[in-house]
């Protein structure tokens, strides 16, 4: 069950004995995915912070990611997909060397960002076969191929966005952080310590 948000159901994580990939099956029915990204997600309430020090660490860790993306291109056009409300892109605003846009599907989220008058395009990027002709430099996903319905075919759409010599960024969540999380929160069950609140299994295919 989600610990994080507890959406009600129940999610079942399996793992592939061949390379060891560990992924949601049953996958999520693409019309769920409003249910299960509401205006609470966490990525979605950064740009609520008020806190300065909060702020200041956003922007850093902002800034840090542009930096290591310069080691290997040092400007152009960059695209962050699953941008959410923009942060990171106001950041990329700021650097001459560089134009942007994000693509997010949450009609919310990419409302916020365009109030920085950011360019987003709000679609899925299943459904982005090409970007009318553009192409990027680079494309950042962080943490975003995890929660994609088809991450082949994101992946397959992303290769022909880049201009020759571009690069994908890309991150995703470890297992560990996905499974060790879960099973603390089963050993403080056991010992009486937290109500039971999460049902987590992986199983091998």
């Amino acid at each position: 069950e989600d610990l994080n948000l507890f959406i009600p159901g129940e999610f079942t994580l399996v793992q592939c004995s061949n390379c060891g990939m560990v992924y949601q099956n049953p996958r999520p029915s693409p019309e769920s995915w409003r249910e299960i990204y509401p205006p609470e997600y966490d990525q979605y309430l950064q740009v609520r912070v008020s806190n300065r020090i909060q702020k200041r660490a956003l922007k850093y860790g902002y800034q840090k990611r542009l930096s290591e993306i310069e080691k290997y291109i040092s400007g152009g056009i960059l695209c962050d997909g699953g941008c959410a409300t923009g942060g990171f892109l106001e950041e990329v605003t700021n650097h001459p060397n560089w134009k942007c846009f994000g693509i997010e599907p949450d009609d919310t989220a990419s409302a916020i960002a365009r109030l920085s008058g950011l360019e987003i395009l709000n679609k899925r990027m299943e459904d982005l076969p090409s970007l009318n002709g553009r192409l990027v430099d680079v494309i950042t996903l962080w943490n975003v191929i995890e929660h994609l319905e088809s991450p082949n075919l994101v992946l397959k759409n992303v290769n022909k966005w880049l201009a020759p010599g571009g690069m994908i960024d890309l991150s995703a969540k470890l297992q560990e952080k996905l499974v060790q999380p879960v099973a603390q929160a089963k050993q403080m069950m056991a010992e009486g310590k937290a109500a039971e609140t999460a049902r987590f299994s992986v199983t091998n295919v």
